[in-house]
C-alpha cells in the first residue's frame, strides 16, 4: 500500500468537503425562505419576561364601611424584581376568574355561582410594572359569593405582545 499516496494527492478531499458544504448553505437558505414565505414569522415570538412575583393574602377584620359583619379577603401581588413588564400584558386570575387584566382590576367577571365582583388598588401597575410595584385585590363586600377562598390559586399570566402565547410568570395557592 502506497501510504504517501495519501498525503501527496488531494484531489478526493476538495470535491467531498464542496458538496457537504453546499448542502448545508442550500438547507440553511431554504429554511430561512421558507419561514418568511409560508408566514411563520409572526408566530415566532419574544420569550417570556424574567420576573418574580410576591403574593401575600390577609383576611380583614372590617369591611370598607368599617363594619366588622363582613370579612373580605385580599390578595397583595408584589413585582418582587427581574424584568420589567407591561401592565397590558399581564392578567392576574384568582381560582380560574380573571381578576385583573389590561391594566385594571375587572370588577365585574362571570358567575360561579353569584356574579364575581372584585376591587382594589392597581396604581402602582398602570404602565411598566417595575420592582416593587404592587396590586391589591380585594373581594367586593357586595358578593355573596366568597371570590377569594383558602386553596384557590392565584396566577400572573403573560401574554406576548400581538400573539396569543402565554406563560404563567407567577403562581401561588391562597393560604388564609
Amino acid at each position: 500500500m502506497n501510504v504517501r499516496r495519501f498525503f501527496e494527492d488531494d484531489g478526493a478531499v476538495s470535491p467531498a468537503v464542496s458538496v457537504v458544504l453546499m448542502v448545508a448553505v442550500t438547507v440553511v437558505l431554504a429554511t430561512t425562505i421558507g419561514t418568511f414565505v409560508l408566514g411563520f414569522e409572526d408566530r415566532v415570538s419574544e420569550p417570556q419576561p424574567n420576573a418574580q412575583f410576591a403574593f401575600e393574602y390577609r383576611e380583614d377584620a372590617m369591611d370598607a364601611d368599617g363594619d366588622h359583619g363582613r370579612v373580605d379577603e385580599a390578595v397583595n401581588i408584589t413585582h418582587d424584581g427581574g424584568q420589567a413588564v407591561e401592565a397590558t400584558q399581564l392578567r392576574v386570575t384568582i381560582d380560574g376568574v380573571v381578576a385583573y387584566e389590561n391594566g385594571r382590576i375587572n370588577e365585574s367577571g362571570p358567575s360561579k355561582p353569584y356574579p364575581q365582583h372584585f376591587t382594589g388598588s392597581n396604581e402602582g401597575w398602570t404602565g411598566e410594572i417595575t420592582a416593587d410595584d404592587r396590586i391589591v385585590i380585594t373581594e367586593n363586600e357586595e358578593t355573596v359569593y366568597d371570590s377569594i377562598r383558602d386553596g384557590d390559586v392565584v396566577r400572573v399570566v403573560w401574554t406576548a405582545p400581538g400573539s396569543d402565547d402565554t406563560a404563567v410568570v407567577g403562581e401561588s395557592e391562597v393560604s388564609l
